[in-house]
């Protein structure tokens, strides 16, 4: 598969800790259906290093950002990537949606995202780079 991969999921995200199964299982094809969209038709698993970024936007639902990656994971795992041993780096991060939000970044689908001014969940999956360190 080519990389980098970016897809949007709109609307409030899920966390690993939900109590209820069947939205945590909702969550994740909702997730996984996004990242099919985004991707090549004939794209397969990466199967090299890589870094997944996530950014999750928030209006109401404000999800602890620990408890945000691992059903992203989950549904990308096969699909994206062959397994989840191959994720060398995971950035992830939340923000309130608010008008005055500001964004550097190079992903237009990113800025566009924000400007519309909604809840919706990020994903960037690119190759890991094992010789420099970005935090």
């Amino acid at each position: 598969m080519t990389l980098p991969l970016e897809f949007v999921v709109d609307g409030d995200a899920v966390s690993q800790q939900s109590r209820r199964s069947g939205l945590r299982r909702e969550w994740r094809e909702r997730v996984r259906y996004a990242a099919e969209r985004a991707m090549p038709e004939d794209a397969e698993a990466v199967a090299g290093t890589i870094m997944v970024s996530i950014a999750y936007f928030y209006d109401a639902v404000d999800i602890d950002v620990d408890n945000l990656p691992k059903l992203i994971l989950d549904a990308l795992k096969g699909l994206v990537f062959a397994d989840d041993a191959h994720v060398a780096d995971l950035l992830c991060l939340k923000r309130r949606v608010a008008p005055d939000t500001a964004v550097e970044t190079e992903s237009e689908l990113l800025e566009d995202s924000v400007n519309e001014g909604r809840a919706f969940t990020y994903v960037r999956v690119e190759e890991a780079n094992l010789l420099e360190v970005r935090v």
